[in-house]
């Protein structure tokens, strides 16, 4: 028999990327301090800024998260130089031990993001879920893979930066070690030129 040809089709593009240079002390401080203006979120703790990165004193490191979602969305999806991702908001999310983050996700938004300022490898991971809304069957698996996969988890540490479309289902299981994981999330949208005129599908933003 030939090789069988196995089709990934329709895919999700979940990029990981780890950022050798994060945030300076200065910057560390501005999170440090919005850390400290905390509000209640189902299952952890959410800061009440939801531009974080509009702070003057995070300008640079706005134009390092700025740089990755570019690359994604040139080297991932490769769009065209007509429309680019700019953030729209961003936040703070702090959990301790057996806190959690619901399942969720992130209307009016194109692309979203975690950067991760505290996270240990061993116990934080971010979850994912096929975007589907009824399973005809649930068998047996002796191997999971992407494609057969309802959940998947990605492992996370400090440094890390997680890309994704808004529109995949997301969540954060309970944290099972004693040191708090702090990460930063964000959402971008795009301005420019979508679709096109003959088609009948432009959009100007």
């Amino acid at each position: 028999m030939k090789q069988p040809e196995l089709n990934l089709l329709f895919s999700e593009p979940v990029l990981k990327i780890e950022i050798h240079k994060g945030p300076k002390d200065s910057e560390l401080k501005v999170f440090n301090d919005e850390l400290k203006l905390l509000q209640k979120n189902v299952g952890n703790h959410s800061s009440s800024n939801n531009y974080i990165l509009d702070h003057k004193k995070l300008s640079k490191f706005k134009k390092i998260i700025q740089g990755y979602l570019e690359y994604y969305v040139t080297k991932v999806l490769f769009l065209t130089d007509k429309t680019k991702p700019y953030i729209t908001q961003s936040w703070l999310n702090l959990s301790h031990e057996e806190e959690y983050h619901h399942v969720h996700r992130h209307p009016n938004s194109f692309v979203s993001g975690v950067f991760y300022l505290e996270a240990n490898e061993e116990y934080d991971s971010i979850s994912f879920y096929k975007n589907l809304s009824y399973s005809m069957i649930e068998a047996e698996i002796s191997k999971f893979e992407t494609w057969n996969s309802q959940r998947f988890d990605i492992c996370v540490k400090k440094g890390d930066i997680i890309l994704f479309p808004s529109s995949l289902e997301h969540s954060v299981r309970r944290k099972k070690d004693k040191n708090p994981r702090v990460s930063l999330a964000f959402n971008c949208f795009l301005k420019g030129v979508l679709g096109g005129g003959k088609e009948l599908t432009e959009l100007k933003l």
